[in-house]
């Protein structure tokens, strides 16, 4: 395949993933959800192009940051964008070492979020919050994992045909 479709592809889909995320900022009640959809935009270039979708993610990430009027949503995405591609990866391996390397990322970007939370809003005293959210956020995430296996089985047997993405890659 020539390199002109992969490049059109990973344009598109940046662009559209920083149009949603220009969205949710617009909406401060949207911004982790915003976060979440633009995600899977990532999700469907790491389906078909693999480790080449993480420049994708990269781009994404960086025009987010430049133009959003809200720059938590750019350090949500920053935070929690990525893991759609490295759950295609992490799903090549052994069921318990995925689960670990699931688990792992899970935790460190709920905890890298807690800070930054804990920085932005100056919530000293406020240990309680912290481990809610901690339970809330890991609850979300194992969610949105169970939504994105689903997700590829949707789309690997029904959206790919029907968006005409297997005839764009010339399958």
């Amino acid at each position: 395949m020539k390199k002109t479709k992969y490049i059109a592809f990973s344009a598109m889909m940046a662009a559209l993933g920083v149009v949603i995320l220009f969205l949710g900022s617009l909406i401060e009640l949207m911004d982790l959800t915003a976060v979440l959809i633009a995600s899977v935009c990532i999700f469907v270039c790491g389906y078909e192009m693999g480790a080449k979708a993480i420049p994708v993610y990269v781009v994404t990430a960086i025009i987010s940051f430049l133009i959003l009027p809200s720059k938590l949503v750019a350090v949500e995405y920053a935070l929690f964008g990525l893991y759609p591609v490295l759950k295609i990866f992490f799903e090549k391996a052994k069921k318990p070492l995925a689960w670990f390397f699931k688990v792992l990322y899970i935790v460190i970007s709920v905890c890298a979020d807690i800070l930054l939370m804990f920085f932005v809003f100056m919530l000293q005293d406020a240990w309680y919050f912290e481990v809610i959210f901690f339970v809330l956020g890991v609850a979300a995430f194992i969610l949105y994992d169970t939504v994105l296996s689903r997700l590829t089985l949707l789309y690997k047997h029904n959206l790919r045909h029907r968006l005409r993405i297997d005839r764009f890659f010339g399958e």
